[in-house]
């Protein structure tokens, strides 16, 4: 049963109840056109003829179906070649970073965005009563790099590791550790 839904007939417009009811009274027999409407239903329209008894007319509503589209950046610029996936469905984004899922309900859809060397994405998107377009950022995965300083026995400490101009000191260990790196190649 759909509640809330507004039925029309000859210019009278009566709101369906728990059960999905709409009852019109003092109709006489005849034909009488009428619409059905519902935000996020597609509107309905037909005939109900009216004959010599109380007239039943059974009507089937269907959700209006939406566009979602992802918009996946990174650092501003899209990112081609991530795939997001909906529901078991994974689409990859073009050249613009996008990916568009149509046929899409009302309701909430869980994703999840990925790309090789970048941070996974997860988050819900929220499809309302309009196409709706999610804004994705992804970020690259970045690592920490130790380097471990010895003699061929014992740990140095104090020795000075540098990787593109920026220098760490190895600890009690031995280690110089340099985070955040990103993938690439250092010298």
């Amino acid at each position: 049963a759909l509640e809330g839904a507004s039925v029309t007939v000859g210019g009278i417009a009566v709101t369906t109840d728990a059960a999905g009811h709409a009852v019109f009274t003092g109709k006489t027999m005849g034909t009488y056109a009428y619409t059905v409407t519902k935000s996020a239903y597609n509107d309905v329209a037909g005939n109900a003829t009216v004959g010599t008894s109380d007239k039943t007319e059974s009507v089937s509503m269907s959700l209006t179906p939406y566009t979602l589209t992802f918009n996946v950046t990174t650092g501003g610029n899209a990112l081609e070649g991530a795939s997001v996936t909906v529901g078991g469905i994974a689409v990859t984004t073009d050249a613009a970073g996008h990916a568009i899922f149509t046929g899409k309900t009302m309701g909430t859809y869980a994703y999840t965005v990925t790309k090789s060397g970048y941070n996974d994405v997860t988050g819900n998107a929220v499809v309302g009563t309009g196409d709706i377009s999610e804004n994705v950022s992804m970020v690259l995965t970045s690592y920490s790099v130790t380097f471990t300083v010895t003699n061929g026995t014992s740990a140095i400490v104090g020795a000075s590791v540098t990787i593109n101009s920026t220098s760490v000191t190895t600890d009690a260990s031995g280690h110089a550790v340099f985070s955040n790196m990103l993938p690439g190649t250092y010298s």
